[in-house]
């Protein structure tokens, strides 16, 4: 088997695999960042399902322009579940999603639908938004010392290797490895979200005990 099929081929099963944990997870906690997860994990895999079904069509713009909508629709969706994460309103995700929308489209007109020109500018722009939720995570997202760190880090680093995207993908030797390393990355974020998650809850449970526990006493005290 070609390499960069293997590596598509593992890009997809490991997206498909995060959206199904996810969404088992969200059926059992109901926590809605978890479902927003899984719904970016699900969008991500079908560029790579687009990209395989290429593989036998290269020339069909159709399954392009699926993939890059793809790519623009699961950044979306992690800036809204990087936000509910934080608790914050989803004021700036929905402009963030409008614009990029209104400029994908604007620049499918002038450049052509499908082409290079406009993926290029793509996964710029999802580069600079990974690089900007890395630092979020990093400096002001959730309370977890060990979930913020894995997920900021992943994140800045996997913007960084978005960004190189334009450089590095004419070179067909790298391609299977940029998969790769974007599979490990996605692998990494989960854990990261994962842990972040669970110690926030923990966190939650033991303030609402430590509240119960101030109640019961200052009770207790006023009965003695």
């Amino acid at each position: 088997m070609d390499l960069t099929l293997a590596a598509t081929i593992s890009s997809l099963s490991i997206s498909m695999i995060l959206a199904a944990v996810f969404a088992a997870l969200f059926s059992v906690e109901r926590g809605r960042n978890l479902g927003m997860w899984s719904l970016a994990w699900l969008i991500y895999a079908v560029r790579f399902f687009f990209e395989i079904l290429q593989a036998g069509h290269p020339t069909h713009p159709a399954f392009t322009v699926v993939r890059q909508l793809a790519v623009l629709a699961s950044t979306d969706v992690v800036i809204f579940a990087s936000y509910r994460v934080a608790n914050r309103p989803a004021g700036l995700p929905r402009i963030v999603a409008g614009a990029s929308v209104i400029l994908y489209l604007a620049g499918s007109i002038v450049a052509g639908f499908g082409t290079q020109a406009v993926t290029d500018a793509l996964f710029a722009f999802t580069g600079v938004v990974y690089l900007w939720l890395g630092v979020a995570y990093l400096t002001r997202i959730g309370r977890s010392p060990l979930g913020r760190p894995i997920t900021g880090i992943a994140l800045f680093v996997w913007g960084i290797h978005k960004l190189d995207y334009p450089v590095l993908s004419p070179d067909l030797g790298f391609v299977p490895w940029g998969y790769f390393l974007a599979s490990f990355l996605n692998l990494v974020v989960a854990i990261g979200i994962l842990i972040l998650f669970y110690e926030n809850v923990k966190d939650d449970l033991m303030e609402r005990e430590a509240k119960y526990r101030g109640v019961f006493n200052n009770h207790h005290t006023v009965m003695l």
